[in-house]
């Protein structure tokens, strides 16, 4: 992995949890308008559940703070959703299609919004104070993409 990579993501675990909300929030603003033209407006919040779906999948693990994140986003895009269903659509979105799908909209995105997806991305993954190898795996992939 490039040394760069590296170096950010240990940056990002050593944030605060504060830090992190905020540069998870910066990131998805920049990253938001790049999602409303490419995607349809009914798909948006399966995209936002896809993200965060593959990035919680990486480790296996639905931490209270990646919980909060999740509602925080869909809140963001005005999104209604319950709980059960959010948490449905995160287990049926942790899968190898929605991986590839995260990966897909990587390479559309312009090169400012990949690097605001990446940011996303390695905060949620990073968002429980470290980064595991599956999800330093899943951030390189995105961030070579």
């Amino acid at each position: 992995m490039d040394n760069n990579l590296r170096e950010a993501l240990q940056q990002i675990v050593n944030l605060s949890e504060e830090d992190k909300i905020r540069l998870a929030f910066d990131s998805m603003k920049g990253l938001a308008p790049e999602i409303t033209k490419i995607v349809e407006s009914d798909n948006i919040a399966v995209a936002i559940l896809s993200i965060f779906a593959t990035s919680v999948a990486a480790d296996g693990k639905l931490t209270g703070e990646e919980y909060s994140l999740v509602h925080a986003f869909l809140k963001l895009f005005k999104i209604e959703m319950d709980d059960e269903k959010m948490v449905a659509m995160l287990k049926d979105l942790s899968s190898d299609e929605a991986y590839r799908a995260v990966l897909s909209l990587s390479k559309v995105l312009s090169e400012q919004g990949q690097a605001y997806l990446v940011s996303l991305v390695a905060v949620i993954c990073a968002i429980d104070d470290r980064i595991d190898s599956s999800e330093i795996t899943f951030i390189s992939d995105l961030y070579n993409a």
